[in-house]
């Protein structure tokens, strides 16, 4: 069966209440992604892949009118917590290399900086089970920035 992909709100929610709320996604205030969930189950390595980035090239513009996709594997991410899901979501937003018109966007590869980033912020053991979690309090106001913007999402869509 051919892998499905559709547009995901409750994924650009997530990510915007982290763009809108950490410095280090300052530079992607004015970036165009598109979040998108999948049926696929993506491995890499034999390990579960959860998300995604890509940088969508020039010539798919025209079917693809961002700057970026971030795709999240929907098999592996609904085993998530939701505030594990919202880790990937900030994960992945680390390798958008978005810096503004005079540089070339592109995406950032994993390295140790983003790995440390995580786990200095959410521990080393986040995806598992009953994590115990680093830093609540921060997923915790994502959250709820997150939930306030699908709510209005929401209301908007029914005043017009």
């Amino acid at each position: 069966m051919a892998e499905e992909r559709k547009v995901s709100e409750h994924y650009a929610a997530i990510a915007k209440a982290w763009i809108d709320s950490r410095d280090e996604f300052e530079h992607l205030k004015d970036a165009s992604i598109i979040y998108l969930e999948s049926d696929h189950r993506k491995k890499s390595k034999r390990k579960k892949v959860f998300g995604l980035c890509e940088k969508v090239q020039d010539k798919n513009k025209w079917a693809i009118p961002a700057d970026f996709t971030i795709t999240f594997y929907r098999p592996h991410m609904e085993k998530l917590s939701e505030w594990q899901q919202e880790i990937v979501v900030y994960h992945e937003l680390l390798h958008v290399g978005f810096y503004g018109e005079d540089e070339p966007m592109q995406t950032i590869p994993h390295d140790m900086e983003d790995f440390r980033q995580v786990i200095d912020m959410f521990g080393s053991h986040w995806d598992e089970d009953g994590a115990d979690l680093l830093n609540t309090a921060l997923l915790i106001e994502i959250s709820e920035d997150a939930s306030y913007l699908e709510e209005s999402e929401n209301s908007k869509g029914g005043e017009e």
